[in-house]
């Protein structure tokens, strides 16, 4: 599942435990014991494999899988108790066959995503331990905005976030202009509704959501619901750097500061200012590439990491081969086990990159200038160094007289002088006219 607002490297899904459902298997087979604090026998043969269900996160398009960061506090503010290791958020995606609030997010609400799930060690079916989670720096944090699971929608580039019960009939809906830190109940119906869906516009802009679902007789239900009202002023565009602008510059990042080796920045409104965004988009303020970490790369063809956060080693187990091919003429590549990630723009840094060795029995190339060439550059600085512009062109026409090629690039406190190379198919005459001819192709530039 990609995250839908200009993340083009980060993605969530989730994955059956295959190890623990192996080790579960075992302990849970005919004249096995129990293993304390394990799943009981009935709780397995009920959930199957969609009890060992986790979730998972990458920021740099599959490279690396890690654990969701699970909020530190619910939605009442109490201490949620999770053991890094044991526990962590999982979320219901569209996948799930389960009838709970679908992962979400828009690409007008820079960061901001929408889902339900559960904090522990596997993703849970029961709706008594479902809730609804909200992040707004593209899943790399979460709070807990709602207990239980609810169906929401995202208006006003993320200015307003609407959302309504969807495990029993209510006659209210709950939005917050803050992004999730505080939230306004308005009843939009006499009678409680079985909410199936809100929605709005498709760029998620405006601020007119329609709510749909059923009443207690089975018949359908439409609201609309207008909250371009519920703001007190519209935003006013001032620089982000200013402690008090309605606006600050967003960097969305991964485990490290930058996705896909670099960092994109742009302006979106803070989280505090309660305004209406005006009806224009606000496109990135600048790009900047990063130093390569080991974000940048995956394993390649063949190579497989030992673990998750491991490193890449060859499938058979067998050490890499540096020999060279058959047919080897300059120079080979041998892989060290990785290879950029598709579309990775980083430079420098941690260089996992293949190996460029010589062939056996290669020459190396003398790159020593030979003399007559060092001694014709040598006398063109010397003289360019100490002679003013006219009197250099004169010394260079009566050089071009008398070769056939000349190719040379003279840098002078006097001038910046670029010549091409001129082909002569004839002797030049010694004349002026003669000489111009040769010089076509000079440039000079104060």
């Amino acid at each position: 599942m990609c995250i839908r607002d200009r993340l083009e490297s980060v993605y969530i899904a989730n994955y059956i435990d295959d190890e623990e459902l192996r080790t579960w298997n075992v302990k849970s087979s005919p004249g096995m014991k129990q293993a304390s604090g394990s799943r009981s026998t009935g709780l397995g043969l009920k959930l199957g494999i969609e009890g060992f269900r986790k979730t998972v996160i990458t920021f740099d398009r599959g490279g690396l899988w890690t654990k969701v960061k699970p909020p530190s506090t619910d939605a009442n503010g109490k201490p949620i108790d999770c053991i890094e290791d044991e526990c962590s958020l999982h979320l219901h995606l569209h996948s799930s066959k389960q009838a709970f609030g679908p992962f979400y997010s828009t690409s007008s609400s820079l960061g901001i995503v929408l889902a339900t799930g559960n904090v522990g060690k596997y993703l849970s079916t029961k709706p008594d331990q479902i809730n609804t989670y909200l992040s707004r720096d593209g899943g790399l944090n979460w709070i807990e905005i709602a207990k239980g699971s609810h169906m929401y929608e995202i208006g006003d580039f993320g200015g307003i976030i609407v959302i309504a019960s969807d495990q029993f009939a209510t006659m209210n809906i709950s939005y917050s202009l803050n992004q999730g830190l505080t939230w306004n109940s308005f009843q939009f119906s006499s009678e409680p509704i079985e909410v199936e869906n809100i929605v709005i516009e498709p760029t998620n802009t405006g601020e007119i959501f329609i709510l749909y679902g059923e009443n207690a007789n089975g018949k359908g239900v439409l609201v609309a619901l207008d909250l371009s009202t519920v703001f007190e002023r519209p935003c006013i565009y001032s620089d982000p750097k200013d402690p008090g602008a309605d606006y600050e510059y967003w960097a969305p990042r991964g485990w490290s500061k930058c996705l896909l080796g670099h960092q994109n920045t742009y302006i979106r409104r803070k989280r505090e200012a309660e305004c209406l965004h005006p009806d224009q988009w606000l496109p990135p303020v600048g790009i900047e590439n990063c130093p390569c970490t080991e974000e940048d790369w995956e394993c390649d063809s063949d190579f497989l990491r030992s673990s998750n956060d491991g490193p890449c080693l060859p499938i058979d187990g067998k050490p890499i081969d540096y020999s060279p091919p058959a047919m080897c003429e300059d120079t080979y590549t041998v892989s060290q086990g990785y290879r950029k990630i598709a579309g990775d723009t980083c430079f420098g840094g941690v260089d996992h990159g293949p190996l460029v060795l010589n062939c056996p029995g290669r020459k190396e190339k003398s790159k020593v200038m030979n003399f007559p060439a060092l001694l014709l550059v040598s006398t063109i600085l010397l003289v360019g160094s100490y002679l003013c512009r006219a009197k250099l062109i004169e010394v260079l026409n009566y050089m071009v007289s008398s070769a056939s090629y000349v190719i040379f690039l003279i840098r002078s406190r006097k001038a910046h002088i670029q010549y091409e190379p001129v082909p002569l198919e004839k002797e030049l005459d010694e004349d002026n006219e003669g000489h111009s001819a040769a010089l076509e192709g000079l440039s000079l530039e104060d």
